[in-house]
């Protein structure tokens, strides 16, 4: 089975339990997002979510969380 395929098969799949809306995307280091979450993040703008601080290289590069 290929890449299309697979996609095609995940999507409908998703759809038929509920979901709205579905979309694949590759993981990649999120580079252009890195400095705006860090500017963020500094300013205070998670309140009192104080994970949003913890686990940064996860935050910014999901390759490493799987």
């Amino acid at each position: 089975m290929d890449i299309s395929q697979l996609s095609y098969k995940i999507k409908k799949k998703a759809l038929e339990l509920g979901f709205d809306a579905i979309g694949i995307s590759k993981a990649t280091f999120l580079e252009d997002e890195a400095n705006k979450l860090e500017n963020w993040l500094k300013q205070g703008f998670q309140g009192k979510m104080d994970y949003m601080n913890k686990h940064m290289d996860l935050r910014l590069d999901p390759r490493k969380f799987f």
